[in-house]
């Protein structure tokens, strides 16, 4: 990966296999699987170095720890996940792209303005 140290990749692996064997040793159903799930996801995010991708990949996990939260009863840790949520999905929509949409009708009606002689004489002079 271009901008990263070689040993992130074998770090990142390394405790996502202590993770890993963590979860399986203290599995307790749905939660585990919520928190396996998050955690898997928030590593993966962890190492893309595009802004977008990580957000997204971090997005999936805070709703995968939103789960695990919400079936322990974890008021603070859903308060918690809620907030991330959000503050990801504002960035998300912050970074799409938009463009500029004039109106359709707009065209027509400076045709119209031209073609009576309203107008057209101020546009000019102003534009010159």
């Amino acid at each position: 990966m271009p901008g990263r140290s070689a040993w992130v990749p074998p770090l990142f692996a390394a405790s996502t296999l202590v993770a890993a064997c963590l979860t399986v040793a203290t599995w307790s159903g749905w939660p585990s699987a919520c928190a396996a799930s998050g955690t898997l996801l928030a590593t993966a995010a962890r190492l893309h170095t595009a802004p977008q991708p990580m957000r997204r990949l971090f997005l999936g996990a805070s709703l995968c720890w939103g789960g695990h939260n919400l079936l322990v009863g974890s008021v603070f840790g859903l308060t918690c996940d809620v907030l991330t949520i959000c503050g990801l999905a504002i960035a998300l929509l912050r970074a799409v792209e938009t463009r500029t949409v004039e109106p359709e009708g707009l065209g027509v009606i400076e045709g119209l303005r031209a073609s009576q002689g309203r107008g057209a004489g101020r546009c000019r002079s102003i534009n010159n």
